[in-house]
């Protein structure tokens, strides 16, 4: 996906929605205004169910939740297993979660975490959708409706094309590379375990997952394991230094 295509399709979204509402909406004077707090409104659902979607997806996966942030709330999970409620700063939307049992594996679920936030979205749109086209609820009823499908589908392109931006990929680059490369799927799970037990400052066995590695499939999820395994080691060196535990 191309940085063109990620600025192109929202703005034709937002184009098209426009066309919509002068088309099929009396024109008034509040009318765009109704339409834009309708916009954000919808936004608002397709972030929140696009969160809740990899949370469902996770669960029924055997997952076990390492944090969930939505806007300024956030429920993470501490050292002792515990989940706990906070408020922060603004970070959009991000659900992490952890593959089911204890130390390293051969590889993880991995399709209904990473495509349950899509799944979320297209059923959402298909949503709006159909309740503009009834008319259901009046013309405001209408109004959100046809919100909730045009903020849905940029949403679900950005999400779902194979994309790798900064080293940080889209849950489409997700599926697939884990489709694609069996061998991946170790890599992914490995580097999940360790981050949570990082994030979590719980101790492990830092050799347990040091394992070659395949040169001839992506080193995504593999290069980002060796950099928490090194950031383990120094961690450990300098409790060593200061008298820690480590």
């Amino acid at each position: 996906m191309s940085r063109v295509g990620r600025i192109v399709v929202p703005v034709l979204c937002l184009m098209v929605d426009a066309v919509c509402i002068a088309l099929f909406f009396p024109l008034s004077r509040g009318l765009f205004a109704a339409a834009a707090l309708s916009c954000g409104a919808a936004a608002g659902v397709q972030l929140v169910l696009h969160e809740l979607g990899h949370l469902l997806g996770g669960k029924m996966s055997g997952y076990r939740l390492l944090f969930w942030r939505l806007g300024p709330f956030w429920l993470e999970r501490d050292g002792k297993g515990k989940l706990a409620a906070s408020l922060g700063g603004w970070r959009g939307g991000q659900c992490v979660m952890v593959p089911g049992g204890a130390g390293p594996w051969g590889s993880c679920p991995y399709l209904l975490y990473n495509f349950g936030g899509i799944l979320l979205n297209l059923l959402a749109c298909a949503l709006g959708l159909a309740g503009c086209l009834t008319g259901g609820m009046g013309t405001g009823g209408r109004l959100f409706f046809l919100q909730l499908f045009w903020t849905g589908v940029p949403r679900v392109y950005l999400n779902g094309m194979p994309y790798l931006k900064g080293g940080v990929p889209t849950d489409g680059y997700i599926l697939r590379l884990l489709g694609r490369e069996p061998g991946v799927r170790r890599d992914y799970a490995a580097y999940l375990q360790v981050y949570a037990l990082s994030c979590q400052g719980i101790p492990f066995d830092a050799g347990a997952y040091a394992y070659p590695c395949d040169s001839e499939r992506s080193r995504l999820f593999y290069d980002g394991l060796q950099e928490l395994l090194r950031e383990r080691a120094e961690t450990v060196r300098a409790d060593g230094r200061s008298g820690g535990l480590g």
